[in-house]
């Protein structure tokens, strides 16, 4: 039997959505991740994410952060 020696090299990817309301307040963020070969992957598995939530309605903006805040407040 051989023994294949190649090893596969997989990067996590993410994307953080924040989701905001009517009035421009954030009210949640989550993460989307998936391991990915390369950065052209990754790239492509952010755009799929960003084209299913325009299909499930959501209007979506690239760059807009929002601060992150562990508040209980």
């Amino acid at each position: 039997m051989e023994k294949n020696n190649n090893l596969d090299s997989f990067q996590l990817c993410g994307v953080i959505v924040t989701f905001y309301a009517s009035d421009g307040s954030p009210y949640d963020q989550k993460w989307f991740t998936s391991d990915q070969p390369t950065l052209a992957d990754c790239q492509s598995f952010q755009a799929g994410v960003i084209q299913d939530l325009q299909k499930q309605g959501y209007r979506v903006e690239v760059g807009k952060q929002a601060e992150v805040s562990d508040s209980v407040n």
